[in-house]
């Protein structure tokens, strides 16, 4: 038996139960608890809710990160594993901050890049930013706010299946270090084939 702490964030872009916000709620509808439960592990459902003076999208949304950095961390201290589930991408840089991300290796799965900047993105689209964010590019101040937060670095990350890019979003990612994995080379390889070799280096 393990003790879980199933950490709950129904937000996207700041907002509460909207959009994919809504997932984590079905999840928990769907029977996660019981299930997990019922597989002989000790749970403890912890819910994120972000109460900020201005409630602006970036404001929101980085709260959010603080709290589940720090209720990571806590989890971690406890001897507790830590299952986040999240309403959007970038509620992976409060996860991966909580357990110290800087000595980590990240394999990140996303149809998306998820590697836009403030400086490079058109429209402003945080979710858009989560994979950057994690490995330390833009939102440096913002970051800093964050428990534990420490970029992983682009050579210790993995991005598996990422297709649709924005043309900077595609320029940035061949400039970076970070390794790619595409869905074409994991049907020609097989899982064990394509994922081994990554996973051993980032070891």
């Amino acid at each position: 038996m393990s003790a879980v702490d199933l950490i709950v964030c129904p937000y996207d872009l700041g907002r509460r139960n909207w959009r994919c916000g809504r997932g984590p709620g079905r999840i928990l509808e769907a029977g996660a608890i019981s299930r997990l439960t019922a597989d002989g592990h000790d749970v403890r459902l912890v819910e994120i809710e972000t109460t900020v003076a201005y409630e602006s999208e970036s404001d929101l949304v980085f709260e959010a990160q603080r709290q589940i950095a720090s209720c990571v961390a806590d989890a971690c201290k406890a001897g507790r594993l830590p299952l986040v589930i999240g309403g959007n991408c970038n509620t992976a840089v409060g996860g991966i901050s909580g357990i110290g991300g800087g000595r980590r290796g990240l394999v990140w799965f996303d149809a998306h890049g998820d590697f836009c900047t403030p400086d490079t993105s058109d429209t402003g689209f945080i979710d858009g930013m989560g994979l950057a964010m994690t490995v330390g590019r833009g939102w440096h101040k913002a970051m800093s706010t964050i428990p534990g937060y420490q970029p992983v670095k682009e050579s210790a990350t993995v991005l598996v299946a990422a297709r649709d890019l924005d043309t900077w979003e595609a320029d940035d990612l061949a400039a970076s270090a970070i390794n790619r994995l595409s869905v074409k080379h994991i049907r020609t390889s097989g899982a064990v084939g394509a994922f081994e070799p990554l996973l051993e280096r980032l070891a």
